[in-house]
């Protein structure tokens, strides 16, 4: 079982996101280099450098799962704020994309897509996105969320102790191994409501059923 404190969690962030960056860079130098050799107009071949520099700016980490997974609160203590609500009833009904910016202020892109900015240091690096529940009432909800994964660079696909990895969240979880081949770290929240010997058998649950249904060994971190 792999027991998540948050700055644990934190480095291990850090390092699927150096990954993401280090794999996306050479493809663009690579791209770059075939553009040059085959003697591209010098503004593509501008834009493509460009990219490469600023590929940082560009990271996307979009956080999944189903209403009262815990979504809201892992974001909280991952940013150590208060920055999404956490109630009894579902309480996001539209994507909030988590920005840095110097003064805290809150715009609305869309109908269902907001942007806040933020002046914490985790997201001078990334962009978070906080999404509504796969299984939410409203269909919007998954309609939106799932048109955003094919976006991002990692995602962070949450289940809690009280209902792990449920059948919704195994088809939902289909989409994003199967349909966009995106990179997934799991966590597991609420941790504290279980024994520690029921975390152990959690924990296994888990990791048998995507190696069952996927096959491939999750990463998973626990959280309270």
């Amino acid at each position: 079982m792999t027991d998540a404190q948050p700055n644990t969690l934190t480095n291990r962030l850090d390092e699927k996101i150096a990954e993401g960056m280090s794999e996306e860079r050479e493809l663009l130098k690579s791209l770059r280099d075939l553009l040059i050799k085959q003697d591209f107009d010098d503004q593509i071949i501008d834009q493509v450098t460009g990219l490469v520099g600023h590929l940082e700016e560009l990271f996307l980490l979009v956080i999944v799962g189903e209403v009262k997974a815990g979504k809201s609160t892992f974001i909280n203590s991952l940013l150590n704020a208060e920055v999404c609500k956490v109630g009894a009833i579902p309480t996001t009904d539209k994507i909030h994309v988590l920005k840095y910016g110097e003064v805290e202020k809150e715009r609305i892109l869309e109908e269902f897509l907001v942007e806040k900015q933020l002046p914490f240091e985790p997201l001078r690096n990334i962009n978070i996105v906080d999404t509504p529940g796969t299984n939410s009432i409203v269909k919007r909800h998954g309609e939106i969320t799932e048109s955003f994964i094919p976006r991002c660079d990692l995602v962070l696909f949450t289940t809690s102790v009280d209902r792990p990895f449920s059948e919704t969240e195994r088809e939902f979880l289909s989409y994003i191994v199967e349909g966009w081949a995106r990179k997934i770290l799991f966590i597991i929240t609420k941790k504290d409501i279980k024994e520690p010997h029921e975390l152990v058998e959690i924990d296994e649950f888990v990791t048998d059923s995507v190696k069952k249904f996927f096959d491939f060994e999750p990463h998973i971190f626990m959280v309270s």
